[in-house]
C-alpha cells in the first residue's frame, strides 16, 4: 500500500512561498492548521495543485473559515478518509470541545468504519501534558484531547504551536511545525501497511 506524505503549514504565508516548497518537496497532500491572519494566506493555499486539509485557528474569524470550507477540505469535528486506509480528523480553534465530543461520537457510532490501520489528528490546541507547557511553566493542554487521542490511537497528531518540535510517545509521533512566517513547516510520513508505521520530522529554512 502506497505511502502519504503531508506537508504540514501553520499561520501566516507570505505570497509565493507555498510555490517555492512545491517545487522543492515531495508530498501528496497539504494540512494546513488555522490562524490564517490574511487572505493571502487562502490565495496562497487555493493555488496548490494538492489536497489541503485544515482546521480552523483560534483567531480566524467566521469569514476566514468558511473560506477554509469552501475552497478546502476543513476538518473541525470531523473525519475524512484521504487514501491509502487513512483517516484525518480535525479539532479546530474556535470550537475544540464540541469538535471532540462530535468525533468521539462518531467513532463509537461507527467503530472507525471497520477499523482502519492509520489515522492521523490533527488538532490546534495540544493535548493536556504534552507540548503544552507556557513560558511560565502552566500546562494549558486540554484534557480531553487526551481521552480522544487514547480512543483513535492516532500514528500522529500535528499540533498547531509556535515552537517546532516533534516526539515520539509510544506508536505515536506528536509534531508542530512552528510558524510558517518564521520559515518553518513539517512533513510527515505515514506508511499504512500490517502497522502504521509514521515519520516526522520539521524543518526550519531561510528562502521561504
Amino acid at each position: 500500500m502506497a505511502s502519504l506524505v503531508f506537508l504540514v503549514l501553520y499561520g501566516y504565508l507570505r505570497r509565493g512561498s507555498l510555490k517555492r516548497l512545491v517545487d522543492e518537496a515531495a508530498f501528496d497532500a497539504v494540512v494546513y492548521l488555522g490562524d490564517a491572519v490574511r487572505r493571502e494566506t487562502l490565495k496562497e493555499l487555493a493555488g496548490m495543485d494538492k489536497p489541503v486539509y485544515a482546521v480552523s485557528g483560534r483567531y480566524d474569524d467566521t469569514y476566514i473559515a468558511r473560506l477554509l470550507s469552501e475552497n478546502h477540505v476543513l476538518v473541525d469535528g470531523r473525519s475524512v478518509y484521504v487514501g491509502s486506509n487513512t483517516y484525518v480528523f480535525g479539532v479546530g480553534g474556535r470550537e475544540p470541545l464540541m469538535n471532540i465530543h462530535t468525533i468521539l461520537r462518531e467513532y463509537m457510532d461507527t467503530r472507525h468504519r471497520g477499523g482502519s490501520t492509520c489515522s492521523v489528528l490533527l488538532t490546534y490546541y495540544p493535548p493536556h501534558g504534552i507540548m503544552d507547557e507556557s513560558v511560565l511553566g502552566v500546562h494549558y493542554g486540554i484534557y480531553e484531547l487526551n481521552e480522544l487521542i487514547n480512543t483513535l490511537k492516532p500514528g500522529a497528531v500535528i499540533i498547531a504551536r509556535s515552537q517546532p518540535c516533534s516526539l515520539q510517545i509510544g506508536s505515536t509521533c506528536f509534531i508542530s511545525p512552528g510558524r510558517a512566517e518564521r520559515k518553518c513547516f513539517g512533513i510527515v510520513e505515514l506508511d499504512p501497511g500490517q502497522r502504521c508505521e509514521v515519520y516526522c520530522r520539521v524543518l526550519c529554512v531561510g528562502s521561504m
